[in-house]
């Protein structure tokens, strides 16, 4: 499983592990991501996934929090670029 990460303009791409959210998995990867409560109540760590499958997948919007979406794809692109925030 691989997540590519897009933020402040850069890509960076980081092995995925199977049981962590997409924002653990940018934190270990010390790329500093957008986050506040890690509860899913804020709102801050949210972004739009351009490719793969996530378990916060919604029919209507690509836009997850990070803190609550776990990969349920071998390759998930996570662009907090275009986060509703931006």
């Amino acid at each position: 499983m691989k997540i590519k990460f897009i933020i402040d303009g850069k890509e960076i791409e980081v092995p995925g592990e199977s049981g962590r959210t997409l924002l653990d998995m940018a934190l270990i990867a010390q790329i500093n991501p957008p986050y506040s409560c890690l509860e899913g109540s804020c709102g801050t760590c949210e972004a739009v996934i351009e490719e793969g499958k996530t378990s916060e997948d919604k029919p209507d919007t690509r836009v997850v929090r990070t803190c609550q979406a776990l990969p349920w794809s071998e390759y998930v692109v996570v662009n907090y670029d275009k986060g509703p925030t931006k």
